[in-house]
């Protein structure tokens, strides 16, 4: 029997978390996060997460549940995931998934990659060590080469992606592209209610929010982090926001400078979001600066609710 998980969805800034706040008391449910950021213990201001007080109201899950030393793959989300489902259903709550990442989605609800448990550790520090000698262009150009596939998704400077699939590669002999979902579900099945917004309204938010992000300690965040020992080349570093502050960190550049960067890549992050997301369906889209979005949506929720309640299907 299949589970519907209802899910809300859409860019960075578009006003995700207050949507699910609301849904959640609406509806009583607990929400996951699907964030590849909240995920990292110590990644607070950057990377958006609510407050405590919220926290104590309605129960929030998938956040800092690994420290930003290690990396946190999609399978790791898709099969924690999946047993916080079963725990929220069984409490008789809703699990409302809230969040940004679309491969985490992908994962949960179409089936991990096949290529989620390769690992070549060896391959891996010596892509590395290429990557610091012969910088990104070479190995990018190789990527070409090998796996044209994954080319068209990774941008020729996004270190970990570039790494990770020549590593794919390197130890299987097939491209990354060529891999498809494994199809083990666990018979979930989304419900997607989306949020949306006009591009010049999104990036002025975007560009107010990460002016605020730096007035409020984000900066520091990071400086920490590094003072902790973190390697600047971790997942958790290499998002927008963080990776710009390094830079600083490391006296590369000023401080109006990475925020500048800072609003430029979470824009672009921004575009690639709605291009991923307008493949998923059902989805039902809502206008983010619409004020009566969120009565309607959450009378669409009560309906949802009514019609699948937990107790009337098992995970």
């Amino acid at each position: 029997m299949e589970t519907v998980i209802p899910c809300i969805i859409g860019p960075t800034a578009v006003g995700k978390t207050r949507t699910g706040i609301a849904m959640a008391r609406a509806i009583g449910a607990e929400i996951v996060s699907v964030d590849s950021r909240q995920v990292y213990r110590g990644l607070d201001v950057g990377a958006d997460k609510v407050s405590g007080e919220i926290r104590s109201e309605i129960p929030h899950h998938m956040l800092d549940i690994c420290d930003p030393d290690r990396t946190f793959t999609v399978a790791d989300f898709a099969r924690e995931c999946k047993r916080l489902i079963r725990e929220i259903h069984t409490r008789g709550a809703v699990a409302l998934l809230v969040g940004g990442t679309p491969y985490y989605y992908e994962s949960l609800f179409s089936g991990i990659p096949e290529h989620g448990s390769v690992s070549d550790p060896e391959a891996r520090k010596r892509l590395e060590s290429r990557w610091k000698e012969e910088g990104p262009d070479a190995l990018y150009e190789e990527l070409k080469r090998v796996d044209p596939g994954s080319c068209s998704r990774i941008h020729p400077h996004d270190r970990y992606r570039v790494i990770r699939a020549l590593e794919i590669f390197q130890a299987t002999g097939r491209p990354r592209s060529d891999f498809h979902p494994s199809g083990h579900t666990g018979g979930l099945r989304p419900t997607y209610f989306g949020l949306f917004m006009k591009r010049e309204r999104l990036y002025d938010l975007i560009e107010k929010r990460v002016k605020h992000q730096f007035a409020s300690g984000f900066p520091q965040e990071v400086q920490s982090l590094l003072h902790r020992g973190c390697d600047p080349g971790l997942p958790a570093l290499r998002g927008f926001g963080y990776r710009e502050l390094v830079k600083w960190a490391a006296g590369s550049c000023s401080l109006e400078e990475a925020a500048e960067e800072d609003i430029r890549s979470t824009r672009a992050f921004c575009r690639r979001q709605m291009t991923w997301f307008r493949k998923f369906v059902p989805c039902l889209w809502y206008d983010g600066s619409d004020p009566e979005t969120e009565d309607n949506m959450r009378n669409v929720m009560l309906s949802w609710r009514r019609r699948f309640l937990p107790g009337e299907y098992s995970v």
